[in-house]
């Protein structure tokens, strides 16, 4: 068949090199790749048939994966593309490891998507060197900032399907002793309540579709 065996006499592949442990790097017949991947017998992880690149690992952490840029002077650490096309293939979405050249260490992780066929990709969401998550936004200066239009100003929408209805909470925890957890709740039947919550839902205000007030 024309497989390459390295360390091994017995290749199950194009390619396949073996090192002394039960780690091999193997190249499939249809171009997947497998790394650390074990082929048959009791610990088998893979055929190779699922993924065109498979990571294995025996280790409690897990197979990874390192993205490693040397240029210092660079604010990319690396980034994945997803491409479109069967050509040279155009860029339909990113994510882009960056870090800030200040101090050298902190970092931001960033998600983009391809708008339109002639937009370049487009970056919608933010993970900064501080935790903050951006939507819409560059540079969130909270946990969670979302910025936009939104369609008829609209910036987020929470939908349920059970007749549980759909609540929102605001929770503080710095002082155990007092019960800061609130809750909005829009019920099946149309209504919305105000209250806190505990061991149970205490309400404190009720809105009805008539704009009637319950207190």
């Amino acid at each position: 068949q024309g497989n390459v065996g390295i360390g091994t006499g017995t290749p199950t592949g194009v390619l396949h090199v073996q090192p002394t442990s039960d780690r091999p790097f193997i190249v499939s017949t249809v171009g997947y790749v497998g790394i650390g991947v074990c082929q048959g017998g009791a610990s088998a992880g893979s055929d190779l048939s699922q993924y065109h690149l498979e990571l294995a690992s025996h280790s409690l952490g897990g197979p990874t994966l390192g993205l490693h840029n040397y240029q210092d002077s660079l604010t990319e650490m690396g980034k994945i593309n997803f491409l479109i096309g069967n050509s040279a293939g155009t860029v339909g979405a990113q994510i882009i490891g960056s870090r800030d050249i200040s101090d050298g260490m902190g970092s931001s992780l960033r998600f983009g998507t391809k708008p339109a066929s002639a937009d370049p990709v487009e970056e919608r969401m933010i993970i900064t060197n501080a935790g903050n998550v951006g939507i819409g936004t560059s540079n969130p200066d909270h946990l969670l900032h979302v910025s936009g239009s939104g369609a008829n100003g609209n910036l987020a929408m929470l939908t349920s399907v059970s007749s549980a209805g759909t609540s929102l909470f605001l929770n503080n925890t710095y002082d155990a002793s007092t019960n800061s957890n609130w809750r909005m709740h829009a019920d099946y039947d149309g209504k919305f309540h105000l209250g806190y919550q505990s061991s149970s839902f205490y309400k404190r205000m009720t809105l009805d579709q008539s704009g009637n007030v319950g207190i």
